[in-house]
């Protein structure tokens, strides 16, 4: 978490795209059931701070089949993940990870 959102790793390329320095586009696993098709994909910023990151998502859309991509109409997502690190009382070389997911 100390680097800047620009030089983190894409580790799957394929499922995450780097869309600028600190937004990514996030396509989920798709499924196919018979005809329908869905892959939900998010679009997300990460922003830093002096002891952590907020993510927060910008977009959550449905791509797929056509009857999938018509549910876009149909509802709306919002997120925000603080992700903070702060020092271990009981090992004074370790960090502690804490996390603060909002979903609606």
């Amino acid at each position: 978490m100390t680097l800047p959102a620009s030089q983190y790793s894409v580790l799957d390329a394929e499922r995450i795209e780097r869309v600028d320095g600190s937004t990514f586009r996030c396509y989920a696993h798709r499924v196919k059931f018979f005809t329908v098709e869905v892959c939900p994909v998010l679009l997300v910023r990460v922003d830093e701070e002096a002891d952590g990151c907020t993510i927060r998502l910008l977009s959550a859309t449905l791509d797929g089949s056509p009857i999938v991509k018509e549910q876009n109409k149909k509802f709306r997502a919002s997120m925000v993940n603080r992700v903070r690190w702060a020092p271990d009382p009981s090992s004074p070389s370790s960090r502690l990870i804490m996390s603060h997911t909002t979903l609606q």
